[in-house]
């Protein structure tokens, strides 16, 4: 009797995705859970709403990279 390879785990998230596990002040989740209710017209889960709010922070971080490093091309990464 020959054994099965063991199927691979995926957990149900997309092959692009990974998760991670955060640690957050209880006082930091009320403010974001008060924000998302405020500032969540699609009605996110908590979840989707920190995802889209992380990348809109760090796609405005990387354009302010860029916009500094045109005005001083001595700056580097």
């Amino acid at each position: 009797m020959s054994e099965t390879p063991p199927k691979k785990r995926n957990h149900g998230r997309a092959a692009d995705k990974a998760q991670i596990s955060l640690v957050l002040p209880a006082t930091l989740l009320v403010k974001l859970d008060k924000l998302a209710k405020k500032k969540n017209p699609r009605k996110l889960n908590r979840n989707e709403f920190l995802v889209t709010q992380l990348q809109t922070l760090v796609d405005q971080i990387e354009a302010g990279k860029k916009a500094t490093k045109k005005e001083d091309p001595t700056q580097s990464e």
